[in-house]
């Protein structure tokens, strides 16, 4: 594998329980991946990933499954400081009703290593 490209994935199968305390299994499934460019170019990371999550029929309480989107970017051209954009995208069923709900949320990351 190319050292400016990391991969990830990410799955889950467990119980889980809602405020009433009912049991259900919620399964989760996601992948990633996150590319630094400084090696080969410009000083720019960047951010891609996507979760899917099922909380299960019975269990949600608010929300069924619900799909994570996120994407961002980064200054990588000096070893101890970062500084970007991320941003999520997400979008769930309701678990009473048929509209889905839709959010973006986004942060600004400065990050220094003192190290």
């Amino acid at each position: 594998m190319a050292p400016w490209l990391g991969l990830q994935a990410t799955g889950t199968v467990g119980p889980i329980r809602n405020s009433s305390g009912e049991k259900d299994t919620q399964f989760r499934l996601g992948a990633g991946a996150s590319m630094d460019f400084d090696p080969i170019g410009p000083p720019i990371g960047v951010l891609l990933g996507y979760l899917y999550t099922d909380p299960a029929r019975g269990a949600g309480d608010v929300t069924g499954g619900a799909s994570l989107f996120n994407a961002g970017v980064f200054y990588t051209g000096h070893r101890r400081f970062v500084v970007g954009l991320d941003m999520t995208f997400t979008s769930a069923n309701q678990a009473h009703g048929d509209k889905k709900v839709h959010a973006a949320t986004g942060r600004i990351v400065l990050r220094y290593d003192f190290k």
